[in-house]
């Protein structure tokens, strides 16, 4: 198995060998590469980075022209490492220790549903002041994201959610790599690990910068969540799916009846939406199988809420009246769209929080 750690540098050079080092005995029983992107760094570092490649083919470096940040580096260094199965973030600063890099990789590998293992940050790793604004800010936007309360910029991923990062960072312009791993959708965990303080330099990160970084983090996360919320999202697939529905219904009247058409078209739409809900509108994988079963499950009770409706109209009016009808048609939908919103969300889709230990 290959594990790519991927370490932005910015006035870095004084850590880069120790880390090295370390990194080299952490792995010392894995295939693992290193991967140093330079963030147009003005103190050495990039003539350190190019001295550690010169004598150890696995560490490979890529030098920017241009100043673009920790989160964006990152998101660079992944897209370069293409060919891994484990990839891993790393700080050059060694408050985080290389040390611990095992056992979130185990961690990971060893649950296959899991996307990413967060190094959860414990410790007195900063002074007070700057230890419970961070605190703050973390279990805010784990509020909104569904991220761990303790996540950092250190962790492991699959390849999956190492897409959604450089995606979500690289293309969808997400500030950190810390937020786009939390709006993947994937399912994500964290371990305690205990961070150390700088043992050289100081912080990049002046405490404004720190300031305007978790505000524009905070925001960026809340307008993506109100776009992209469940019920939004699955209103958007229902009203594609009714499109849908229409247009197959159509195409399948050419060469069948109209009631064979009718239920051919229901199913395959059913599945199709039932997919797109798990996948995107609740974030979550289930077995071709379930989403089948469900599938029907759900269609099977929309039509008796929708059947329920029509029968104590016509019990009250009597047949006649076509008006009524439609009312009690609109009536059953609303009824019917909510009751599969629910029982997409507290039965088809339940899965088992991760806990973190």
């Amino acid at each position: 198995m290959r594990v790519a750690v991927v370490v932005p540098v910015y006035r870095n050079a004084a850590t880069l060998e120790p880390l090295a080092a370390r990194l080299g005995l952490a792995l010392a029983d894995r295939d693992w590469v290193l991967r140093l992107v330079i963030d147009a760094c003005p103190d050495g570092s990039a003539a350190m980075a190019h001295r550690l490649a010169a004598t150890d083919a696995r560490i490979q470096v890529t030098e920017l022209a241009d100043n673009v940040g920790q989160h964006r580096a990152i998101a660079l260094g992944l897209h370069e490492e293409a060919l891994a199965e484990v990839w891993v973030c790393l700080d050059a600063d060694l408050q985080d220790p290389p040390e611990a890099l095992p056992s979130l990789v185990a961690r990971l590998t060893g649950e296959p549903w899991t996307a990413g293992v967060f190094a959860g940050r414990r410790g007195d790793y900063e002074s007070r002041g700057r230890h419970l604004t961070g605190d703050l800010h973390r279990r805010l936007l784990a509020s909104i994201t569904g991220l761990p309360a303790d996540a950092g910029a250190f962790l492991a991923m699959d390849r999956r959610l190492r897409d959604a990062v450089v995606a979500g960072v690289r293309d969808d312009g997400a500030p950190s790599v810390v937020l786009a791993a939390g709006l993947s959708g994937l399912p994500l965990a964290s371990v305690p690990v205990e961070r150390h303080v700088r043992p050289v330099g100081v912080s990049a990160w002046t405490s404004g910068a720190r300031l305007r970084q978790s505000l524009r983090t905070l925001g960026w996360a809340a307008r993506h969540r109100l776009r992209t919320s469940t019920l939004a999202t699955f209103l958007l697939i229902g009203g594609l799916g009714t499109l849908a529905y229409l247009l197959a219904y159509e195409l399948l009247r050419i060469a069948m009846p109209a009631q064979p058409a009718n239920v051919t078209s229901r199913i395959v739409i059913a599945v199709a939406t039932t997919w797109l809900n798990a996948r995107h509108a609740f974030g979550v994988r289930i077995s071709v199988a379930r989403v089948i079963y469900g599938s029907l499950v759900l269609m099977l009770a929309v039509m008796a809420v929708a059947s329920a409706f029509l029968a104590v109209e016509q019990s009250l009016r009597g047949p006649s009246d076509q008006l009524a009808e439609l009312v009690t048609l609109c009536a059953a939908t609303v009824v019917g769209t909510v009751l599969r919103f629910e029982l997409m969300r507290r039965w088809l889709f339940r899965i088992p929080a991760l806990s973190t230990p």
